[in-house]
């Protein structure tokens, strides 16, 4: 994305906004699954300097570690708008070829300020700051899995993604993304990774019957992909991943990304039934122990793919692999291989 581009396509989409410039453009790392870009723009409207704030979201130009549509995560955002989830608003998704960022689909958020990290972690001088990050954190997820996701449009989603499947019953939930996982994975193995099948044997043998409802599951939730201001959430973020299914994904996510050390799993799930009224089956948490780094690995495939076959050179898809054989040798240890 140059400068330009971006300001000519603001422009476009505000004609009512005077004289609009690019003041700042950085693209945010470390995330590289895809491009996620900090644009602040000034403008001059009925008289007086204004100023905004945008994200923008797009492809590599290798495509993504994520194998699903960009567009996906723009029509999980466009749907929890109005409800009491706690986002940014999403704008627009942009397909006309005149605005194409050097050919690239792309949408684009508001841009809502806080941090992503949690600061001091590990100090035991803010453990009680952290204790009330972790509930926090409790009750924004449990806003999301009590969400009537029908009468907000998302039966709709499987209209438009063949990815998004609807469980029939409770019992299909964790079944259901098992098989759409498996399909992926064999998709976009570069390789054939043999302890991968055993593993695969090992989830369908787990696979839980049972699950606390059909609801509707972020994906990929850890502490730093929210944005903070202070003790509090402003905005969940990074819904790339999202899907119905068992909300004991989500929980696994968190333990998978360090949520332990804010507070520990038992007090935040115990915090979260208060809150939620779910009760999240701790044998049903082991299998999804497994399950979610499956599913990481899966999509570092992806990441790995696109190195391999030229599409993206960059160093760090490259390093993806060494980071896969971390998954993969904790994977082996849960499943006694």
């Amino acid at each position: 994305m140059n400068h330009q581009a971006t300001a000519n396509y603001l422009r476009y989409r505000l004609p009512e906004a005077t004289g609009l410039q690019v003041v700042n453009q950085e693209r945010v790392f470390p995330g590289i699954s895809r491009e996620t870009w900090l644009v602040d723009v000034e403008f001059e409207r009925e008289g007086a300097t204004q100023h905004r704030g945008f994200v923008f979201r797009l492809d590599t130009p290798g495509g993504s570690i994520v194998p699903l549509p960009l567009s996906y995560e723009y029509d999980v955002y466009k749907r929890l708008q109005g409800t009491d989830v706690r986002i940014a608003a999403a704008y627009w998704y942009e397909r006309d070829e005149r605005w194409l960022m050097d050919g690239r689909e792309f949408y684009v958020r508001e841009k809502i300020e806080g941090v992503l990290d949690i600061p001091h972690l590990g100090d035991d001088a803010y453990r009680d700051q952290h204790i009330t990050m972790a509930k926090e954190h409790a009750e924004q997820m449990a806003r999301i899995h009590l969400l009537d996701w029908r009468s907000h449009g998302f039966a709709e989603m499987a209209d438009l993604y063949p990815e998004w499947l609807i469980p029939e019953s409770d019992s299909d939930c964790a079944r259901l993304d098992l098989e759409l996982w498996e399909n992926i994975f064999y998709a976009v193995q570069p390789e054939p990774y043999p302890a991968m099948t055993y593993a695969l044997g090992w989830l369908k043998e787990h696979c839980p019957s049972n699950s606390p409802g059909i609801r509707l599951v972020k994906g990929n939730n850890a502490m730093s992909e929210e944005i903070w201001q202070g003790t509090k959430i402003v905005a969940m973020s990074d819904w790339e991943l999202t899907h119905l299914g068992d909300v004991t994904e989500d929980w696994a996510w968190a333990a998978q990304q360090g949520i332990e050390q804010l507070w520990d799993l038992e007090s935040i799930l115990d915090h979260y039934k208060a809150f939620s009224g779910i009760t999240i089956d701790r044998e049903n948490l082991a299998y999804f122990r497994v399950f979610v780094p499956f599913k990481a690995f899966t999509c570092l495939q992806a990441g790995s793919r696109m190195f391999i076959n030229g599409k993206d050179r960059r160093v760090a898809l490259g390093g993806l692999a060494f980071l896969s054989h971390t998954f993969l040798e904790g994977i082996a240890a849960a499943t006694g291989l």
